[in-house]
């Protein structure tokens, strides 16, 4: 079965922006780049006219007529005075939505249509305001053609230029990630690693900024990048790597020090069809519906018993497969909600200095 790294997640999240409705998005990093109606329909289409009604599916039929070329993926709203719906694009991660829903953008999860104790604790995000859909990781990755006799397997590996040498490209629109990576390669332990230490960090960058050769942006560029060998070793997605490798091109990735982010489900405050959304929600989150997306987007599920739908060649791949997890770091959502602005701002300024 192909696997399509251009369709994201069915998670739904927002930034700052707001409008006069909203119901649901179709988020990426992920994944990152943008709404895949045709998979949507493939995977969901039958269950969901049958669970969410007519109308929620034919919002995924006109999001399917108005695709979003950006990175980021549409929110689909309702525009009650013009009476049509339109895509609204947003960010990704759980960190968006929590501030979000600090400002009041937020509906709480309808515990009517959740039963208290079918979600795991881990899949209840952004202070009860949204639900997990998935897990994407963001890791190393090499060319093996590259390094015949092995390749970085660390962070310190990829900082270490003299016995790994080649070029390199990192996230330029990933901040906290990329900070990690220069925590790690400087060898705080994972579990140590919150709060970040910002000066430390960008100390340990100043040793690898003359070696990086690209600042990457999007998830289309990054695949290009190591596939045509412009680049020998990267930050990417997770989702991202594992098709390029599929696909045949000599590309390993590695688990150690990845960082896993998490996409969420959410409805914007005052959605006329906020219950509605919440019940397509409810059936998107139960393992069955969980397994055979993450079947061929390569993304971990939020569900643990997705995994006993998940053929095993597929789950050791996945962010979620407990091997990865046990060498992987999550997020810090609530440290990065509260910093993410001053983090961007100083990065930026890192970048042009």
């Amino acid at each position: 079965m192909a696997f399509r790294p251009q369709a994201p997640a069915l998670s739904a999240e927002s930034g700052r922006r707001g409008s006069r409705g909203g119901a649901w998005s179709a988020h990426h990093h992920g994944a990152h780049d943008r709404a895949d109606a045709h998979l949507i329909r493939e995977l969901l289409g039958r269950q969901l006219y049958r669970r969410a009604g007519r109308r929620l599916f034919q919002a995924v039929h006109r999001l399917d007529r108005h695709p979003d070329p950006h990175r980021h993926a549409g929110i689909l709203c309702e525009d009650q005075g013009a009476g049509a719906s339109r895509p609204l694009r947003i960010r990704h991660d759980v960190d968006q939505w929590l501030r979000a829903s600090r400002e009041g953008l937020a509906e709480p999860i309808d515990w009517t249509i959740f039963k208290k104790g079918t979600l795991p604790a881990e899949a209840i995000v952004a202070n009860g305001h949204g639900v997990a859909s998935n897990i994407q990781g963001t890791n190393l990755c090499y060319r093996r053609d590259k390094f015949p006799n092995g390749g970085p397997r660390s962070w310190a590996d990829f900082w270490d230029v003299e016995k790994f040498p080649g070029a390199r490209g990192l996230c330029i629109n990933d901040s906290p990630r990329t900070l990690i990576f220069a925590l790690l390669a400087d060898g705080v332990p994972p579990d140590r690693l919150y709060p970040l230490d910002i000066d430390r960090a960008f100390k340990k960058l100043d040793q690898l900024k003359p070696h990086i050769k690209v600042w990457w942006r999007e998830g289309n560029q990054s695949q290009q990048l190591i596939r045509d060998g412009e680049l020998d070793m990267m930050s990417i997605w997770n989702g991202r790597a594992s098709e390029l490798k599929e696909a045949g091109v000599p590309v390993e990735l590695v688990w150690n020090g990845a960082v896993r982010s998490t996409s969420t489900w959410c409805v914007l405050k005052g959605a006329p069809n906020r219950k509605l959304a919440w019940e397509f929600i409810q059936f998107a989150t139960q393992p069955k519906p969980q397994a055979e997306f993450n079947r061929r987007l390569y993304y971990g599920p939020t569900n643990p018993a997705a995994f006993e739908f998940i053929p095993h060649d597929i789950a050791v791949v996945l962010p979620t497969y407990n091997e990865n997890l046990a060498v992987s770091i999550r997020e810090d959502d609530e440290w990065e909600a509260d910093r993410i602005v001053a983090l961007e701002e100083r990065f930026t300024q890192w970048l042009a200095s």
